[in-house]
């Protein structure tokens, strides 16, 4: 254990949450998905059958089978777009709650290879959630992942992101409306 200047340091191979009175907790670090394999290779899959690491399914389609906050399709509003959708999450997160509703631009499509390798050496993941949810005030030590769609269903990648981020502790899921995540927060003692 080292010291720093606000206190002393922890292991950096140990992750630590806080707690509600503030103090930091100790918990052992949950994997990650990997970019290189699949996330089938780490034990995250969805449920589909993999031979030498590849899934023959691309699309994680059991709604009933997901550890983590899920919205069935129906949920969604009529013709909404999941652009719209966010949107109308950010401001009523941001509105209705302590915290700060982050959106994450891992769907950009990059035309060039070169391009692709620049975004991944800085942090890309494939299939991390759309947005980060940052408590503040009351809520602060507080983070929850949302991944917002109106249509379909997760990626194998994003299962695996939304699985492993559950596994660790965090407040995750699939939303579909603002509704639905202002409403799993609070469940979660958001306030």
């Amino acid at each position: 254990m080292t010291s720093g200047s606000n206190g002393p340091a922890t292991d950096p191979s140990v992750e630590t949450s806080c707690s509600p009175s503030g103090f930091a907790q100790a918990r052992s670090p949950a994997p990650m998905p990997d970019q290189r394999s699949s996330p089938l290779a780490h034990g995250m899959g969805c449920g589909t059958r993999a031979r030498a690491g590849r899934s023959t399914s691309s699309k994680c389609s059991r709604s009933n089978s997901h550890p983590f906050h899920y919205d069935a399709p129906a949920v969604a509003p009529a013709n909404s777009r999941e652009i719209v959708i966010q949107a109308a999450c950010k401001l009523k997160i941001e509105a209705e709650f302590e915290a700060r509703f982050v959106a994450v631009p891992n769907g950009t499509f990059i035309a060039s290879r070169a391009g692709r390798g620049k975004v991944r050496r800085e942090g890309l993941s494939k299939g991390f959630p759309d947005a980060i949810i940052v408590g503040t005030g009351r809520n602060r030590c507080r983070t929850a992942f949302a991944e917002i769609k109106a249509k379909g269903s997760l990626s194998e990648w994003q299962h695996a992101w939304l699985t492993a981020l559950h596994e660790a502790g965090h407040d995750c899921g699939l939303f579909r409306s603002e509704h639905t995540l202002a409403d799993f927060l609070r469940q979660r003692g958001w306030w």
